[in-house]
């Protein structure tokens, strides 16, 4: 599951250079842009599952963001890398609470059809590499465990032109990510957010 993430940029390139003869030749243009996301997890199914006989709270939706720079090779494929703060999870264990918080880089590959002039509709995969830390407290002691992980990712994403150079984006996003222990399922994220974009 953890396979080099250096790996994917050249992966992706592969692909977008296949494709680029479906869509009419153009000059590639950097891009620089940001969301902010709206990030919940399945913090309690993990603490669940690490012993059955633990009842734990639904933890809420936190807020994240998602910056990025990238290069739009044509209005159908642009490739972006960025780095993703996950909204910090809690979920409450009897007279105690869990915490998760994760942040790390990624690349992805996004693929836009154009509905009208200036709506554009698609889908987004890419991998995601992530630092985990888990806090776990009872209001008097605690302790804490650092993780890493690394897993594909994949989503649809919304593209709307204010002018050739700004755009408005809406996007969803489904994580999922290996925690190194035994029988542990694993931490998945469900994202949604609202940015903006900008082309050079």
């Amino acid at each position: 599951m953890k396979k080099s993430i250096v790996q994917i940029p050249v992966a992706l390139a592969a692909i977008a250079a296949t494709l680029s003869p479906l869509a009419h030749a153009e000059d590639p243009r950097l891009l620089v842009g940001g969301s902010l996301m709206r990030d919940e997890s399945n913090l309690d199914e993990v603490v669940e599952s690490i012993d059955p006989l633990i009842r734990a709270s639904a933890p809420d939706a936190e807020w994240g963001t998602d910056l990025y720079v990238g290069v739009a090779f044509n209005q159908y494929f642009q490739a972006r890398f960025g780095h993703r703060l996950f909204g910090d999870s809690e979920t409450r264990i009897y007279g105690g609470k869990m915490e998760v918080e994760a942040d790390g880089v990624y690349v992805a590959l996004d693929g836009l059809m154009p509905v009208t002039e200036r709506l554009s509709l698609g889908g987004t995969l890419g991998i995601q590499s992530v630092d985990v830390t888990l806090k776990v407290s009872d209001g008097y002691n605690g302790f804490k465990d650092d993780d890493d992980a690394r897993d594909f990712f994949y989503g649809l994403r919304l593209q709307y032109l204010v002018t050739d150079q700004l755009a408005l984006t809406a996007v969803y996003n489904r994580y999922k990510f290996e925690i190194d222990a035994n029988g542990v399922d694993d931490l998945e994220y469900d994202s949604v957010g609202i940015g903006a974009q900008y082309r050079f």
